[in-house]
């Protein structure tokens, strides 16, 4: 019996002794954890965050992941906490009121859907995009009458050449004018179904 006793002491003597071993690391992690609670209390989030990440980094605690997701909530920054849950509970998968709690943050992390244009919307935009069209061709052939006005008052042409070129240009300022008049009105008939 007493050899038995001998033997539970010295057992318990080597493993107090691996423990003693072990202990700055622990004690580290220990004062991490104190720290970041300290901070968590004081509404210093991210502080307390980067004393949890110490902490985690040499124990490998993973209720200190949950503690990183709060910090990370608390901050206002639900993607970085979705992430932090997400590793607390592939250690830890039977939680489901954090499981629960990932879910809803994922929703908020989730992009709002750009909403769809109705009908009349659409309308709209077809016929600015037709009316921003016209335009553009009524200034393109606004530019060649200028042009052909400049010709005109060169005095270099025949007068058949002349004549020729002053009944293009009053066909082409016509045009012109019609082209703008149209391009008009559609721009302003878009804009109606585009915003209302």
């Amino acid at each position: 019996m007493p050899i038995l006793l001998l033997l539970l002491v010295l057992l318990s003597c080597s493993t107090a002794r691996a423990d003693e071993l072990s202990t700055p690391t622990t004690a580290a992690a220990a004062t991490h954890t104190e720290l970041g609670k300290s901070f968590f209390a004081q509404g210093r989030y991210d502080l307390a965050r980067l004393e949890f990440e110490g902490a985690y980094a040499l124990s490998k605690e993973v209720d200190l992941l949950y503690n990183l997701a709060l910090c990370w909530e608390r901050e206002g920054r639900p993607r970085e906490a979705a992430e932090a849950y997400e590793r607390y509970l592939r250690e830890k998968p039977d939680d489901r009121e954090t499981a629960q709690k990932l879910a809803r943050l994922k929703e908020q992390v989730q992009p709002v859907p750009h909403e769809r244009l109705r009908p009349r919307q659409k309308l709209g935009v077809a016929l600015l995009v037709l009316g921003g069209a016209t335009l553009v061709s009524a200034l393109a052939l606004g530019l060649v009458t200028d042009r052909d006005r400049q010709q005109l008052v060169s005095g270099n042409l025949t007068y058949r050449e002349a004549q020729a070129l002053a009944d293009r240009a009053t066909t082409e300022r016509s045009a012109t004018i019609a082209l703008g008049v149209i391009g008009g009105a559609l721009a302003v008939g878009g804009l109606v179904p585009t915003v209302w």
